[in-house]
């Protein structure tokens, strides 16, 4: 395969215009400015995003410390035909007045709303990013003419090319795999720092699931299966467990809260809400966990790999793929907290193979999940098309 850096790409005058759905950071979001900063940094692209939204959030944050521009719009989406095509009509006089190259949409609003038009915004090609396995993804007559529109189909994952085969089979000739990429990790705090910044002792075992608090994302069974751990009569330490849940306090804060109450756990379960850093506290955990319904390519699951934390989730195919088909028997059934306890309690409790499988981890992350994999095999793509 021929590298873009082996090409005379500087010469072509590509303009990236990135839509995101949302001004807040997830892993789509994070995913979409790792590629826009590696584009404007080592080819000179010149790179834009839209953002659709109210407010300045995390994303548009980390755009102005990378130096990259960006507008944030509202969706052009409305209950009523009249306002709905006029934010049409405007979203794709804004899109021209950007001369763009190529459209990169991410996630359903975008992918959607940007296929459908982007033949009237002077670009030679759009580029639909399915970054889930499918989540809020309908099979109605709009969804199916963006989809027809769309110059190709972006799946940063087998679950994530699978959906879109199932739902549209006469696109799969069109879907291309391009696995996340995770950044140089650099740990500012060390585990003990971290500790001590926020009261937990070094004997503490802290259990951690990095996720924005949304229906999307299966807190509830890591909290019951912590509640069956610290239940347990077997465990003589049970004392040092501690629960954080780290992310945006979205639309299952409340439930999750009241949720832990209840159990009697409030008093051990952390709600952090989001912090800078993933990589200060990965490294300051014992466990890392992510339960989830749905998955695509999973970045913490891969930073935890990087990271050297023990790791264990949901047996989903998102995560599987991230792990090794392997590493499965590490994972957990789906919603099933009993057996989620059992897992963390194995790493707590098998020292000298959770060791290796740490080592094992974080090789295989290493050499799938690079920042400069996912440049090349997405400028490859690019260019191919233009």
């Amino acid at each position: 395969m021929c590298l873009p850096s082996q090409m005379n790409t500087n010469k072509l005058k590509l303009k990236f215009i990135f839509i995101l759905g949302t001004t807040e950071i997830g892993g789509a979001e994070k995913q979409a400015i790792l590629l826009g900063n590696e584009l404007q940094k080592i080819q000179s692209y010149k790179v834009f995003f839209i953002l659709f939204g109210n407010k300045t959030g995390k994303a548009a944050l980390r755009l102005e410390k990378l130096g990259i521009p960006y507008r944030i719009q509202k969706m052009p989406d409305s209950f009523f035909t009249i306002v709905k095509l006029y934010k049409t009509l405007l979203y794709i006089f804004r899109l021209r007045l950007f001369k763009p190259t190529v459209l990169l949409p991410y996630t359903n609003g975008p992918n959607i709303c940007t296929s459908l038009i982007w033949k009237y915004t002077g670009a030679k090609a759009c580029f639909w990013n399915q970054r889930d396995e499918g989540i809020g993804l309908i099979n109605n007559s709009i969804t199916r003419k963006a989809v027809s529109n769309a110059t190709c189909f972006i799946a940063n994952s087998l679950g994530s090319r699978d959906i879109l085969v199932k739902m549209f089979p006469t696109i799969e000739q069109r879907i291309f795999l391009v696995n996340n990429g995770i950044e140089t990790i650099k740990i500012n705090v060390n585990r003990q720092e971290w500790r001590k910044r926020f009261s937990f002792s070094e004997n503490d075992y802290l259990i951690c699931m990095v996720a924005n608090l949304h229906k999307d994302k299966d807190h509830e069974t890591l909290i019951r299966a912590f509640k069956k751990i610290v239940d347990d009569s077997n465990c003589s330490d049970k004392e040092k467990f501690k629960l954080l849940l780290v992310g945006r306090h979205d639309d299952k804060y409340n439930y999750l809260l009241k949720l832990s109450k209840d159990l009697n756990l409030l008093e051990r379960t952390y709600f952090l809400n989001e912090i800078e850093s993933i990589p200060d506290i990965l490294n300051a955990v014992d466990i890392s966990v992510l339960c989830t319904f749905s998955e695509g390519l999973s970045n913490v699951a891969i930073e935890s790999m990087i990271v050297g934390v023990p790791f264990t989730g949901s047996r989903i195919d998102g995560i599987v793929e991230v792990v090794g088909s392997d590493y499965t028997a590490y994972l957990a059934n789906p919603r099933d907290s009993e057996d989620l306890a059992a897992k963390i309690l194995f790493f707590r409790n098998n020292q000298q193979v959770t060791k290796e499988l740490v080592k094992r981890n974080k090789e295989r992350a290493t050499n799938l999940f690079s920042v400069d994999r996912l440049y090349y095999d997405s400028l490859n793509l690019f260019l191919s098309y233009l």
